[in-house]
């Protein structure tokens, strides 16, 4: 409420009695605004009021008037005096990637990151009393998050002004607002969804809860940008690292320590960051070398080699199935005879690990990309105890 105008002046002449007409007129026009700030004028003469406390008001200052020997005084609401809330709710929100620019291209840990708005409502209305946020809930890997998967701009809002919630990964989280202490204080929960931790991984495809798994679980990254780029290239480099990352992550282990790091390969430097992962792959006959002491990490992996590294990795998952004793008893015609692939194959159509690219052809020699990579060891690894791969649907395409 603005400072009222001259015909809006309260106006009281006695000389006595001014402070008692000035509170009672503070707290009339308190009652008639319930918790409006504002401002209000009272006019006396003769005599100046003291101040008008009790009546949650404060005189701010005052103006004499020398002509006519009136005063002026200014008396402003106390923000404290507005009616606290009995009730307070978030609404529940479902989001794909969602980016705001308060946030724009920061970074949680090492991980990419996007931002949920949340706003409170508060009944009745209060502008400035502060309200507390915290969040629990699990990732998409199903572990609990931390204090490393999540943060808010600002921990304490005040009023209606919105928390920005800031979280890494995928996930379901449970947000917490509560508002006031002690007998007055009053919560809410919100339950918030998040379906993509990248902006180009649709909530509707084929590989998003694979990716998202993958993502949280640290086996898969982005490649910047809040991006995934699912139809780009994997290398041979890669797919191991994804694979072993898997391993790992299943069971501690088998990690490689850096003091047993060796040059296992003379175009595999030891200090790249899929030296071990090509490691711990020979050692297990995963991926064998291309050959002249080779293993050609940045050649780009194949479809066939992509399930035959799975394959390799589950042990040859079939007893006694290899590529010489297993036919190709799949639909596709585009698998050569005695090929390497060909029991990888059968056993991934088999297992609905991999379909195909079309009803007859499966695509052997084509380039993996990196949904159909890390797809095809979600669908290999899902529901196996651990927890890493969850529920991914093994019916899809590719």
């Amino acid at each position: 409420m603005t400072v009222a105008e001259a015909d809006d002046v309260y106006t009281d002449t006695g000389v006595e009695g001014d402070k008692a007409v000035a509170q009672t007129k503070a707290k009339a026009a308190t009652a008639a605004t319930s918790g409006t700030p504002g401002k209000y004028i009272f006019k006396v003469t003769e005599s100046l009021p003291n101040d008008v406390a009790g009546y949650d008001k404060t005189v701010k200052n005052y103006d004499k008037k020398t002509l006519d020997n009136t005063y002026y005084v200014i008396v402003e609401t106390n923000t404290l005096a507005e009616e606290k809330a009995t009730a307070i709710s978030v609404a529940d929100q479902t989001v794909a990637y969602k980016n705001d620019t308060n946030f724009a291209g920061e970074k949680n840990g090492t991980k990419d990151s996007m931002t949920i708005s949340l706003t409170p409502t508060l009944t009745p209305a209060d502008s400035n009393s502060a309200i507390a946020w915290t969040v629990t809930g699990k990732n998409a890997a199903g572990e609990d998050i931390d204090a490393a998967d999540f943060k808010f701009d600002k921990a304490t809002t005040y009023g209606t002004a919105a928390a920005k919630l800031l979280v890494k990964n995928a996930g379901t989280y449970t947000v917490t607002a509560t508002y006031g202490t002690g007998a007055d204080e009053v919560k809410a929960t919100a339950t918030v969804t998040v379906t993509s931790s990248f902006k180009d991984v649709p909530a509707g495809a084929y590989y998003n809860k694979a990716v998202q798994q993958a993502y949280a679980a640290d086996i898969a990254q982005g490649i910047g940008d809040n991006k995934f780029d699912p139809n780009g290239d994997v290398t041979r480099g890669q797919f191991v690292t994804f694979l072993y990352r898997y391993a790992v992550k299943a069971d501690p282990s088998v990690e490689i320590k850096d003091a047993d790091v060796k040059g296992t390969f003379s175009d595999v430097p030891t200090t790249s960051y899929y030296a071990k992962a090509v490691q711990w792959a020979s050692a297990n006959k995963i991926a064998l070398g291309t050959g002249d002491g080779k293993f050609d990490p940045d050649a780009k992996v194949t479809r066939g080699q992509a399930v035959t590294f799975i394959y390799r990795a589950k042990s040859n998952p079939d007893t006694g199935a290899s590529g010489a004793q297993y036919e190709n008893t799949t639909r596709f015609t585009d698998l050569t005879a005695g090929s390497y692939y060909v029991a990888p194959v059968t056993w991934g159509v088999n297992n609905s690990v991999v379909s195909g690219l079309s009803t007859t052809e499966f695509g052997p020699e084509q380039t993996a990309s990196r949904a159909q990579a890390i797809t095809f060891i979600a669908r290999a690894y899902t529901d196996n105890g651990n927890g890493i791969f969850t529920g991914i649907d093994k019916a899809a395409n590719r």
